[in-house]
């Protein structure tokens, strides 16, 4: 049976643009240092100010953490869109 957690992320700035961290890997390493070795899905949602006005894509580094690490089990990579209510 498949364990159906759900892990959220936060954006960490930091003045260092190289030290920042993304909600989208903040999500996976918290699900990795809980233990989770497989994934269903991944999904994004975001937008500028917390108002959700169009799609939140990966940047690049979050794409290589996702894909170098989980590519092979992750089934299902989300986009959404929806607005707050």
């Amino acid at each position: 049976m498949q364990k159906r957690n759900i892990y959220k992320g936060c954006n960490i700035e930091n003045a260092s643009y190289s030290v920042t961290n993304c909600a989208e890997r903040t999500a996976l390493f918290s699900a990795v240092a809980d233990g989770e070795k497989e994934f269903v899905a991944i999904c994004v949602v975001g937008g500028k100010n917390g108002e959700i006005t169009d799609y939140a894509f990966p940047c690049g580094v979050c794409r290589q953490a996702h894909c170098l690490n989980f590519a092979m089990q992750i089934s299902k990579y989300l986009l959404v869109k929806v607005k707050m209510i």
